[in-house]
């Protein structure tokens, strides 16, 4: 099971001033921007093939902590839908999007209510992107 956290460097102001100077210092050195998504592991461990991911969404056309968020959300919803399907995400298949399609637009199977023609294009970006990750790192095959 995957937990998704967004990185908020708010929660250094707590700090003892002395320790405060320090995570300041590491932070200068190893910028971590704000609302940076991670996925967290059962173990407490990031995802090793997602925090590539979240380092990709990243990239010079997103620059939006927000669009970050967006993409990071989509893709948690999208994971635990294959993991529901007792699949791994570099498992899918087309009947396996055909599906997530149907279940998320006809709001069938779930809880929430289907999303609409904008939200789903949204969905389907951030899928995209995650996809082209994996081919770029070699994570997925052709």
């Amino acid at each position: 099971m995957l937990e998704l956290l967004f990185f908020d460097n708010k929660v250094f102001n707590a700090l003892h001033p002395a320790e405060l100077s320090k995570y300041k210092a590491l932070l200068k050195n190893n910028v971590i921007p704000c609302g940076r998504p991670f996925f967290i592991c059962d173990d407490n461990i990031p995802n090793l093939e997602l925090e590539g991911f979240c380092n990709y969404i990243l990239g010079p056309k997103r620059v939006s902590a927000k669009t970050w968020k967006t993409y990071a959300i989509q893709i948690a919803v999208y994971l635990r839908f294959m993991q529901a399907q007792g699949k791994h995400w570099l498992q899918a298949t087309k009947t396996d999007l055909e599906l997530y399609f149907t279940v998320r637009t006809t709001g069938e199977f779930q809880s929430s209510r289907r999303i609409k023609a904008q939200s789903w294009n949204i969905a389907k970006t951030a899928i995209v992107h995650l996809y082209e990750y994996a081919l770029d790192t070699r994570l997925a095959k052709h």
